[in-house]
């Protein structure tokens, strides 16, 4: 949005998701966005899970975040990195390449890069902040939302309790409790969800677009209630 970015948005479709939220918590905001499909925010390792996502597509997606390194070390603007994705690609049933070689995914080793990632950033004299994916019960709650506005049913039928979050999502948000134990995280459960239950939308603004994405008005919405640029930059 700038020629002298302040904000790095870096991950996947779950980063990209967050541009929204930040504009609209921060018109004025000056942000460039590095983002791959599935490729998390991670430097040094990438996944491997499926027949598309094979290594072949890990050593892309190590390429892609090599890129970024090097063109942050160039740099002199950027001051924040926001960084997102589902994550659990990292840490169950797949592989991880490291260093040429495959290991199993594991939430051990996935937290260990991690931190290597946001520790480098911090030695760049970046701050990242960590936003979580939303949290996810395995319905297409954007279907959802659609079929209920169009056959006039209230659509507080598409909330749903945490509890009943897949196991996936609770992994995920579990192991980001690991991280936010020393580095900056932001839970858009926080925003999303009150006593237990989450909506799906909110003041009559859909939140989800589909599973887990948010949509660009319910990404804009959260922005300015939660305050995406202040949890990144530190301001009220």
């Amino acid at each position: 949005t700038g020629d002298r970015p302040d904000i790095l948005v870096w991950g996947d479709s779950y980063a990209m998701q967050l541009v929204q939220g930040l504009l609209a918590s921060e018109p004025d905001v000056q942000l460039i966005q590095m983002t791959k499909t599935a490729c998390g925010p991670i430097f040094d390792v990438a996944p491997v899970f499926t027949k598309e996502y094979n290594v072949k597509w890990a050593e892309g997606c190590l390429a892609f975040n090599s890129e970024v390194r090097q063109w942050l070390t160039t740099n002199r603007t950027v001051r924040y990195a926001v960084l997102s994705s589902p994550f659990w690609q990292y840490m169950e049933d797949g592989q991880l390449l490291i260093d040429g070689r495959l290991q199993d995914a594991s939430m051990d080793v996935a937290a260990e890069y991690m931190h290597r990632t946001l520790n480098a950033l911090k030695g760049m004299g970046i701050t990242p902040v960590v936003f979580s994916p939303t949290p996810q019960d395995g319905n297409n709650i954007g279907q959802c939302l659609v079929k209920a506005e169009f056959f006039g049913v209230d659509v507080t039928a598409c909330n749903f309790s945490l509890a009943n979050a897949t196991e996936r999502s609770k992994a995920v948000y579990a192991w980001l409790a690991r991280i936010a134990e020393t580095q900056d995280v932001v839970f858009l459960s926080d925003g999303m969800c009150r006593a237990g239950q989450c909506s799906a939308s909110m003041d009559g603004t859909f939140l989800y677009r589909d599973k887990g994405h948010l949509s660009q008005e319910g990404s804009a919405f959260l922005g300015k209630r939660m305050g995406f640029y202040g949890l990144v930059a530190g301001v009220p």
